[in-house]
Formats: C-alpha cells, structure tokens, sequence
C-alpha cells in the first residue's frame, strides 16, 4: 500500500499564471506517470480550503488524501521552474474559508466591497451605474449556511460572502510604483484608460465601428478624463501624461446565475414587449439608471490616476521634450507618495531643466492643467501631486492605503451586458440589447483621423498625425524655431518708368529675401509695365538682420543692364500693400507674411494655441 499525504498537500503556483502552468503540470504528468495522474493535480487546486498568498506566489494547502508520489511531485517540479526573483521579503499572507450556520452568519459583517460587485456600469462614463441590479445582501444558501473567510488586512476577523460571490481571494499587490505614459492623441489615452476592463465588453452587442479612416471610442467617451482632453485638442496641439498607482487587496467574482436584485427584476419585467420610437425612452430610463454592464468580476482596491495635457509645440518650441516633462513629473510623483526624492541621472536632469523652464516653481505647478482621480479609500485631492494639501505626501498615502482595506473601489473588472440577466421567454432581452447598443453608440466619440496639410497618418500612435522632418517643421508637426513664417509676394504695377533716352522702358523685377530669389519677366516697351505675378517664396525666417530686397532693372543685353532703384524693407508679419519708390517712377507690390501654426506676434516670436 503507497504512503499517502494523511493531513496536507502542498502546491506553488504563480498567481497570474495558475492556468498555464496546470497546463504545464498535466504535459509532466503524462510523460512520468500517465494522463490519469495529472487529475491529481485538478482535484488538488479544485478541493483547496486554505492558501498562504505572497506578492509573488501562493501555496495551496488540500485536505485531500493522496498518494504521496502524485503530491510530491508537482512540488518538486514547480520548485525547479520557479525564478529567484519570486522570493519576497514580505511575510506569507494567510486566509481561509468555510461553511458557518446561519446565527453566526448574521452577526458577521461582509467582506469589504462586497456591494461592488452587482452594480451596474455604464461603459460611457467608465463609472459604476446609480443602481445595483444583483442581490448582494442575501448570504444563506438553501442549507441555512453561509460562506465565511478570514481576512488577513483585518486581523483575521470573520466576515461573510453574499450568495452571489465566489473565488473571494486576498491579494498582496500594493507598491508605490508610479507608472507613467505619454499619448499622443486622446483617442490613445482613452484605450489606455479601457485596459481597466479585463474582458472584451462589447461581446454579443453587435455594435458597428464604421469606416476604416474614422476612429469611434465607445468605452469612457462620456468620461471626465476623455472629456477633458477632447475640450483641450479643441484649442491646441497637446500631449498628455498620464500617471498611475494601483493598489489591489481583494478579488472576486459572479456566481454563475447569481440572485437579482428586487428592484432590477420589477424593473425588467415592467420594460414594454415592442422597442419603437414610441417605447424607447422607457428602454432609455432603463439603461441610464442600471448602465450598459454589470461587474461579473473585480480586482478591488484603490487607484489614483493623474493627467497632465502638455501643449506639444509650446513646449518643443522652448527646447523641452514631453517625454523629458514625463520623467520629471514622474519624479515628482514619486516623492509624494514615497517621501523622498531620487538622486540619480534623471533627477540631475530635471534639476536642470527646472532651473530652465518652471521658474522656481516644481513642474506640478508648471505644468498644470490636469485632471485627476482615485478611485477607493478616503481622500479627496490629488495623491499624486506636489501641492499644498499633499505637503505630508508619504503618510497621507499610507493612511489611502490603510482605508483601502476597508473601504476599496473597482480597479480592473470583467463586465457583461445587462441583456444577458433577462431569464424570462419574450423579445425583451432582444430589445434591451437593441437599447444598449443604441445607448452606446449614441454616446461615442467619433474621430476623423484622416491626416491633411501633408503630413501622415502614425503607425504606432492612434489617430495621431506626423509631418516630414524639415528645417523648419518637425516631425511633431510643430515649428521647429520661432520667428518662422510664410512669405508671399505679389509684384503688381510700376507707373512712370524711364529706362532709355530714345525708347520706353523694358522693365523686370527682382525680389529676394535671405537666399529665397524671384525675377520677374521683362516687359517690353511700356513705362507703365503690369505684372500681377505672384511668387510664393515659402518658409523664411523673420529677424533684424534679414530685409526683403526689391530691385527694379530695365533690361538692354543682360549684362549691361540698367538699375532704375531699389527698394531694402524688413518684413513683418501680416498682410500689406506697398509702393517703392525708384530714381524715375514708383513700383506697387504686396507682401503677405503669415506665421506658421503656433507662432504669433509681428515678429512671429510668440506662441499661438492652434488645433
């Protein structure tokens, strides 16, 4: 007879990677023991009861009797495979669940967050619908017993599971990293932000993207984040940093068919059988009270999300990358929440580049049109930044931290549509997917990305357009320099010409500005020559030193030709008519300078907000 695991069996899996190495597990178990061994390895994770959970791994602990070569085993096996860099100096977290009889269950509190996972969700604003459409109250099964778990944030304390809950699991994934992202548009931002949602929400909707040159954000179009950049791209050029620190300290998920809330069954049973334009408002009430979605799974904790929009030209043309602003803020951030300042290569950099561009002020002060968020805990300002309410930044983020324990919010989630809780025969889950989809697309956000003015559509960045490098435009599309503007000159009339004694004036005109040339053809016989001609002489530069040149020249065989004057002007910006006069006669012409995007100014020195 085998010995056998009398009490306990021990098994180490990687959090985030517990599925493939089942996998991993069964392919071992075919090669040494046949495929009927590797169901051991299922009924040891499927019949577990206790697990000791760090940030890197967990053990899981079954009573199962088995025999001790097919227990042994995968301990030995996953022991080989796993890094050195799973070790953690954290000590193992602990918890367990079991069954209790119902008079203790009712004295027992819920597990925190509990409520959180039936609300509905609106996948427009991103937030959680003002209405719960699952029964997160009833905690009894039919056998009068409840599920209880150990909570290891709160001394191991008893607390209970709804009906509707299951896999309830700590987690161990709290640090003070911040994370930061530069996008290039705000369509690139707002799919940054729907990486919150673990799943693809918009299964079984059968909603249309459109045309391939257009771009719709559907998830968090309606968003105060997507609202705040769609009102700056409206105005200017902009970038946007986005800084982030998640912090997640419970999991769980949906029941299979959980328990539906009172109101949210009365409610669907009360929609009309028929969706026409005369019921759809009722549709419509339904899906802003409930949302598009429910919380079929969540990672819950806090987050704090911070978005700094950057006006790209205004910067590049005062020398700063945003990718340079990125890394400083980012230091910045990091302080707060940590209480102390790097010192290393960036550090010295952003020191620099302080002194340069934020005037004794830090960059959270420069730079400072921004939106914020956190989600979770008790605080009411931004957790991130280096203002004054978060002058003790390092304690007011422990103190965050603590209250996440009791008091956590959605981080990342799993949502299903609202469509999919119908369970009675009739057209209405039919309609009410109808309504949804409606509800959504109505309220996108539709992006021509089509790129114009000769720059090009970006493969890396959505809906982002990038121009030719040149001498005076970069690749951002920005001026490289100021002072940079379109020159045109319009060379129209001359009256009272006299080129030669015995015969009229056969008259051209030379223009010149910098190295940019234009002559004019001649005109034969005629004091009075007109032109009309008009020269676009590009991009130039607007500076003391630089003059437009205007030379009038009545032509004999090239190299004998006769100067009749002259005309040296500098040039500023605007649009304007005006005479030279020569030794005999007057020249008209008009000068259109126009500075380029971004530029302002009679010299075109100054910045100018342009889409």
């Amino acid at each position: 007879m085998l010995n056998t695991c009398s009490k306990v069996c021990v098994d180490i899996l990687q959090i985030d990677v517990i599925v493939s190495f089942l996998s991993v597990y069964q392919s071992i178990y075919s090669l040494f023991f046949q495929a009927n061994y590797s169901k051991s390895i299922q009924s040891l994770v499927k019949n577990t009861h206790t697990v000791y959970l760090s940030n890197q791994f967990f053990i899981i602990i079954s009573s199962n009797r088995l025999p001790i070569h097919q227990a042994m085993l995968p301990i030995f096996v996953i022991f080989l495979f796993i890094p050195s860099s799973f070790s953690s100096d954290h000590p193992p977290l602990t918890y367990a669940c079991h069954s209790e009889k119902g008079p203790k269950c009712k004295k027992l509190p819920f597990v925190p967050g509990h409520t959180l996972l039936g609300a509905g969700f609106d996948i427009a604003t991103m937030k959680k619908a003002s209405a719960s459409v699952l029964d997160l109250q009833a905690y009894q099964s039919k056998d009068k017993t409840c599920t209880v778990c150990k909570n290891p944030y709160q001394k191991m304390a008893l607390q209970k599971l709804p009906v509707a809950m299951t896999d309830w699991m700590p987690y161990s994934s709290c640090t003070r990293k911040v994370t930061s992202e530069v996008a290039r548009s705000s369509v690139s931002l707002a799919e940054e932000l729907e990486s919150s949602v673990k799943n693809d929400w918009e299964a079984g909707l059968g909603i249309e993207h459109g045309p391939a040159n257009a771009k719709v954000v559907l998830a968090g179009s309606q968003s105060a984040i997507n609202k705040f950049t769609e009102g700056k791209i409206s105005s200017d050029r902009y970038s946007f940093i986005k800084q982030q620190l998640r912090c997640v300290y419970y999991s769980f998920r949906v029941q299979p068919k959980p328990l539906l809330s009172q109101h949210f069954k009365e409610s669907l049973m009360s929609l009309p059988e028929s969706y026409s334009t005369k019921t759809k408002p009722e549709y419509r009430q339904f899906v802003q009270t409930y949302g598009t979605h429910y919380i079929s799974q969540a990672d819950v904790g806090g987050e704090t999300i911070e978005v700094t929009a950057i006006k790209t030209c205004q910067t590049a043309l005062d020398g700063t990358s945003v990718d340079e602003l990125k890394d400083c803020l980012n230091l910045e951030s990091s302080a707060a929440v940590t209480g102390k300042m790097e010192a290393n290569a960036k550090a010295t950099a952003c020191k620099e580049l302080s002194e340069k561009t934020t005037q004794s002020k830090n960059f959270h002060q420069t730079f400072n049109e921004r939106v914020w968020q956190v989600t979770g805990g008790k605080v009411t300002f931004d957790l991130l930044s280096t203002d004054v309410k978060n002058d003790n930044g390092a304690a007011t983020f422990d103190a965050w931290m603590e209250s996440l324990k009791t008091d956590p919010d959605i981080v990342t989630y799993s949502l299903e549509p609202l469509h999919n809780l119908v369970r009675f025969e009739g057209p209405v889950k039919e309609n009410l997917k109808k309504a949804i989809s409606e509800f959504i697309l109505e309220n996108a956000l539709r992006k021509n990305c089509s790129c114009s003015g000769g720059s090009q559509s970006s493969v890396g960045a959505k809906c982002t357009c990038f121009c030719p490098s040149s001498n005076a435009i970069s690749a951002n599309c920005c001026p490289t320099r100021k002072g940079l503007a379109k020159l045109v000159l319009t060379v129209k009339n001359a009256e009272g010409l006299w080129g030669d004694y015995i015969s009229r004036t056969d008259a051209y005109v030379k223009i010149s500005y910098n190295t940019k040339q234009e002559t004019t053809q001649t005109i034969w016989n005629n004091d009075n020559p007109r032109w009309n001609m008009r020269y676009d002489l590009g991009i130039v530069e607007l500076n003391p030193i630089n003059r437009l040149e205007i030379e009038v020249w009545d032509e004999d065989n090239k190299y004998d030709d006769d100067l009749l004057g002259k005309c040296n002007r500098p040039l500023t910006s605007g649009e304007k008519t005006e005479i030279c006069y020569l030794n005999h006669g007057s020249l008209t012409y008009k000068v259109e300078v126009q500075c380029l995007p971004h530029l302002a100014g009679e010299n075109c020195q100054a910045y100018a907000s342009a889409p």
